[in-house]
C-alpha cells in the first residue's frame, strides 16, 4: 500500500497512505476495506472537502459524481474479498472467515462506513482543482495555450473542466468569420481585437483587469455572439447574475455563492442589464482584479481562490457609474454593436448553425491567444474601444452641462458650496433634471479637486464659482 499511495502522487491520495502487515491481505476492518478500495480505485477516484462532493476521473477530468459512482465503487470492493481473499485462503476455516467477511461488508453501514473510513487518504480540497492558468482541457487532450502543444489528459493535472471540442489547429470556420465581419461592419481592428480577447479569455490569466461589456440596442448579432462562445468554452464558462454586478438591494442574491461559483472559470459571462441599473463600481473591481477571493457554497465554509475568469457582460443599457472613479473606467472595455441586421438577413436559429464549426472557432481563438501573447500580453483595444468608453464616462458626467452651463473653473476663485448647490438645484429645475443631495454634490466637487475651505462658519469651494447672471 506505501508503495502504491507514492505511485500514485498527486493524483491519488493526498495525506499519508494506509499501511498493513508486511505481504498480507488488509485486514478484516472498516480501515482494511477502506485500504482495499484506496488500492483498487484510488486512480479514479477523489473527495472534495469544500464542496463534500465525490469525483471521479472520466478519463478526460475530474468530473462531480452525481450518480453516486462511489457508491457502487465501494459495492465492489466489497463484492471483490471474495474473488481475491476468499479464493485465494490458504485453508477452509481461513476461507469460511472470508466469505462470511465478504457478506458483512456488502451491509449498508458497511459499505458506508468504507467510504467514511477512506476519506482521509482520498481528501482534495477545491483550491488544488484548474490551476494552472496555461493549459485547456477539451475533447482531444490538453492544450497548453503558451506553446500549442497538445498532450494526452492526465490525471495529475487537476482539471475538472472541458472544452466540448475536439482541437484541430487546421479547423476553418467560414461562417464564423462572416459573421463577425457583418456586425463589426467590416471593421478589422476590432475584429482583430474581438480575437484578442476571446483568446486572452481561453486563458486563466487576469493581468489585463478588465470588463469586456458588449452593447448595442438589439438585432446586432451580440447575443449569438456571446451564446456561441459560452457554448465553445462548455464548463470554463460560468453564468453569473447581472445583480451581482449591482449596487446590492437588502437581501437581494446571495454573492458568496455566486463567486463560489467562478472558481475555475475562464469566462464569467451576464445579460440584460436592467435600464436605470447602477454598477458596483467596488464590486466590479474586486471580480476583475486579479486579487484572491473569498466565497462558499451554500451551506459549506469559506475558501479563498486565484480568479481565472474575465467578465463579460451584454446588454441594451448602460447601468449607471461614477464618472469620476478612474479605476472602474481604466477597466471598461466597451465593444460597441452598431449594426442593426436588418429583417432580410435575419437567419432564425443563427447560433445553432454555427456548432459544426467549433473546431473552427476554438482554432481561432487560439490563434488569438497567440497574438495576445505576441503583443506582450496586451489586448491594445483600438480606437473603436477607447472612444466608446469615453463617451460612456461622459454620459455619467451629472454635472458636465452644469458647468459648462453656470460655472467658471478658474485658478484663484472661490464661492461658498452652499451657494453653488443652491444655483445647481435651481439649474437642474430649469432643465426638469433631477437633482442629486448636497452630500452627493459635494463628493462629486471633491472627487474633481475643489477643494473645501472653512471659513467663518461656512465652506468655500476653492477653483469653482458660479457665472453672473
Amino acid at each position: 500500500m506505501q508503495a502504491e499511495g507514492k505511485r500514485r502522487g498527486k493524483a491519488g491520495t493526498t495525506k499519508a497512505p494506509l499501511t498493513t502487515e508486511k505481504d498480507g491481505p488488509p485486514p478484516m476492518t472498516d480501515l482494511g476495506n477502506a485500504e482495499r478500495m484506496v488500492t483498487q480505485h484510488g486512480e479514479k477516484l477523489l473527495f472534495c472537502t469544500t464542496s463534500r462532493t465525490w469525483l471521479i476521473w472520466d478519463g478526460r477530468r475530474w468530473q462531480e459524481d452525481k450518480h453516486e459512482h462511489a457508491k457502487r465503487l465501494a459495492h465492489e470492493t466489497a463484492r471483490s474479498i471474495l474473488k481475491q481473499e476468499a479464493a485465494n485462503a490458504s485453508d477452509q476455516t481461513s476461507r469460511d472467515a472470508w466469505i462470511d467477511w465478504q457478506r458483512k461488508s456488502e451491509a449498508a453501514n458497511s459499505t458506508d462506513s468504507m467510504l467514511k473510513q477512506v476519506l482521509p487518504y482520498l481528501s482534495v480540497s477545491v483550491e488544488e482543482f484548474d490551476t494552472d492558468p496555461w493549459l485547456l482541457n477539451v475533447l482531444n487532450g490538453t492544450l497548453d495555450l503558451r506553446t500549442g502543444d497538445l498532450r494526452a489528459h492526465r490525471r495529475e493535472d487537476r482539471i475538472q473542466k472541458l472544452v466540448p471540442v475536439a482541437y484541430d489547429p487546421d479547423a476553418e470556420a467560414p461562417l464564423w468569420g462572416q459573421f463577425l465581419y457583418r456586425i463589426f461592419d467590416g471593421n478589422l481592428a476590432m475584429i482583430e481585437y474581438v480575437q484578442r480577447a476571446v483568446g486572452y479569455t481561453l486563458t486563466g490569466d487576469t493581468s489585463a483587469q478588465c470588463l469586456f461589456f458588449m452593447h448595442g440596442v438589439g438585432k446586432n448579432g451580440k447575443s449569438t455572439f456571446a451564446e456561441t462562445i459560452m457554448s465553445l468554452l462548455g464548463d470554463y464558462a460560468q453564468k453569473a447574475p447581472t445583480e451581482m454586478l449591482m449596487r446590492k438591494i437588502t437581501g437581494q442574491n446571495n454573492v458568496p455563492n455566486d463567486i463560489a461559483r467562478l472558481k475555475g472559470a475562464r469566462m464569467a459571462i451576464t445579460s440584460e442589464t436592467d435600464e436605470g441599473g447602477r454598477f458596483s463600481e467596488a464590486r466590479v473591481k474586486d471580480l476583475v482584479g486579479g486579487d484572491t477571493l473569498t466565497a462558499r457554497f451554500l451551506h459549506r465554509e469559506f475558501f479563498d481562490f486565484k480568479p481565472t475568469h474575465k467578465l463579460w457582460i451584454y446588454g441594451n443599457f448602460k447601468p449607471v457609474a461614477s464618472a469620476n472613479d478612474f479605476g472602474f473606467w481604466r477597466r471598461v472595455h466597451l465593444l460597441p454593436f452598431d449594426v442593426i441586421i436588418p429583417e432580410p438577413e435575419r437567419i432564425p436559429n443563427f447560433a445553432e448553425k454555427l456548432k459544426p464549426q467549433f473546431p473552427g472557432i476554438l482554432a481561432w481563438a487560439v490563434r488569438g491567444c497567440r497574438a495576445w501573447i505576441d503583443r506582450g500580453q496586451r489586448l491594445d483595444p483600438p480606437d473603436t474601444i477607447t472612444a466608446a468608453v469615453e463617451e460612456y464616462r461622459g454620459d455619467m458626467d451629472r454635472l458636465k452641462n452644469f458647468f459648462a452651463e453656470c460655472c467658471h473653473v478658474l485658478p484663484g476663485v472661490e464661492m461658498q458650496a452652499r451657494v453653488l448647490y443652491e444655483g445647481y438645484v435651481a439649474w437642474c429645475e430649469r432643465n426638469h433634471e433631477r437633482a442629486m443631495s448636497n452630500t452627493a454634490f459635494g463628493r462629486e466637487l471633491t472627487a474633481r479637486g475643489f477643494v473645501g475651505l472653512q471659513r467663518s462658519n461656512a465652506t468655500y469651494r476653492q477653483g469653482i464659482r458660479l457665472r453672473e447672471e
